[in-house]
């Protein structure tokens, strides 16, 4: 089972990474490039940058209604990481709680949040350099321009190739040194799940309290619960929570989904955020685009 398992995962994640190269490539060089006015008689000098990266986050909430929806849900996330994965993102990956959490001495399994991380940030990237246009052109010296300006834009143009590259690579390296320590989370007793925490009767209600305080905080958030949508509910606290939440469904049973889906919609549109449920069996493709968008 474990062969078939990492053999999936690199499949996964050679597919993924074609995905992001090819995509975050195309949005950086589309983003980064803004066309100028003329400077010369009979060519255009362009500003060749790159944007700033900026700061979003994503809020993933894992299921600890048992260790089998924990270990599902940080799999599926450490699946789903490298495809959503962006410049300037922060992860925070969060278990949901059980009443005695909620204590003075924030009960015996340990603190909610398991992983935080932040992507590479970028600032702006702009080629120096271009040939000034001539103080008083002529013909002879609108062409001879035309063609300095020609090569150095070339030279510029490769030159914003080469570091958008370096920026999908950090960003990739980074989804997947960080998508693997999910997967060994995975593997690994779950807190509040084991042990003398095991048997402790789960509060539905107080289950996504930490994951709304971070969100309080965070920028442009997206929240998404991996599992779990009938057995989890809204915190009974208000907060104001500009948020996107997204739920991945695991349940066949479609009264539950439906009444569940209306709660928290409910409760996230009174926030100020938007909500969206969507299958775990869809694609991956699929639900990281729910969650990018």
């Amino acid at each position: 089972m474990r062969v078939i398992f990492d053999s999936r995962l690199r499949r996964r994640f050679a597919t993924l990474g074609i995905a992001i190269s090819t995509t975050a490539t195309a949005a950086i060089l589309a983003a980064g490039c803004a066309p100028s006015a003329p400077k010369s008689q009979g060519c255009a000098s362009r500003i060749e940058a790159l944007a700033a990266s900026q700061t979003s986050s994503l809020i993933a909430i894992i299921p600890r209604t048992s260790a089998n929806a924990a270990s599902w849900g940080l799999r599926e996330l450490a699946f789903l990481l490298p495809l959503v994965a962006r410049a300037g993102l922060e992860l925070h990956v969060v278990y949901t709680q059980d009443g005695d959490d909620l204590g003075e001495d924030g009960g015996d399994g340990g603190p909610p949040q398991v992983l935080e991380a932040q992507a590479p940030s970028f600032l702006v990237f702009q080629v120096q350099g271009a040939p000034q246009s001539p103080a008083d052109p002529n013909a002879l010296t609108a062409k001879l321009h035309c063609e300095r300006l020609a090569a150095w834009q070339s030279s510029a143009s490769q030159a914003l190739r080469n570091q958008a590259s370096r920026r999908i690579a950090a960003v990739s390296t980074w989804a997947n040194s960080n998508a693997a320590r999910i997967t060994a989370l995975a593997t690994h007793p779950i807190p509040d799940t084991t042990g003398s925490e095991g048997g402790v009767e789960f509060d539905a209600g107080a289950s996504i309290f930490s994951a709304a305080q971070i969100a309080q905080a965070a920028p442009q958030p997206t929240i998404v619960v991996l599992g779990g949508l009938t057995a989890v509910a809204p915190p009974s606290q208000k907060f104001e929570v500009p948020a996107h939440l997204v739920v991945l469904v695991r349940s066949n049973d479609p009264g539950q989904v439906l009444h569940a889906e209306s709660v928290w919609s409910r409760w996230v549109k009174q926030a100020g955020g938007t909500f969206q449920a969507i299958s775990a069996n869809d694609t991956p493709s699929v639900i990281a685009e729910t969650l990018v968008n």
